[in-house]
């Protein structure tokens, strides 16, 4: 089985040029992306607007597998084996407040993640792993901008729904 060893976006401008950035991980030392590649995102808003956009990812031994072209607020690679992407809000397919996905290396989607909240205006703002006080634990920030101030943690166990755990964390 490979391998994923990083998680990249590749979008082509309107003035043609083709820009990767890392979302998570490190590149392979045998791609043909080579780490020069991936630029600093500020750079980047001088190059006119986007028409290509994907989430790929990279293995071990340097080739890459296009998984999604719905943009993505954050991920992470589990294991080398699998990443959980969570998708900004505007996306068709992901609708809050499930908008994070688990996709395999092959770049098949095995599972939607559930958020404990199914209210409106909800949604699954960001990926956390928490590697001291919940013992290695893995799982997801939820919010709601107009009714709820704080980041709540949700455990991701390997079962698409999500557990609230009532650990909050205070956006800045």
């Amino acid at each position: 089985m490979k391998r994923i060893c990083c998680i990249y976006k590749r979008i082509i401008f309107s003035n043609n040029e083709i820009v990767y950035r890392i979302s998570s991980g490190s590149p392979a030392k045998k791609s043909d992306i080579f780490f020069e590649d991936f630029v600093e995102w500020s750079r980047v808003k001088d190059r006119g607007s986007c028409i290509e956009y994907t989430v790929n990812l990279m293995m071990e031994d340097g080739t890459t597998q296009t998984i999604t072209s719905f943009g993505i607020r954050s991920s992470y690679i589990i294991d080398n084996k699998y990443v959980m992407l969570v998708f900004f809000e505007d996306n068709d397919k992901f609708i809050p407040p499930n908008n994070a996905a688990v996709y395999n290396a092959a770049g098949e989607l095995l599972q939607q993640l559930e958020s404990p909240k199914n209210e409106q205006g909800w949604y699954i703002h960001s990926i956390w792993c928490e590697k001291v006080h919940l013992s290695n634990s893995l799982g997801v920030y939820i919010t709601n901008d107009k009714d709820w101030p704080a980041l709540c943690f949700c455990k991701y166990t390997g079962d698409p729904k999500l557990i609230w755990t009532g650990i909050q964390k205070e956006r800045k």
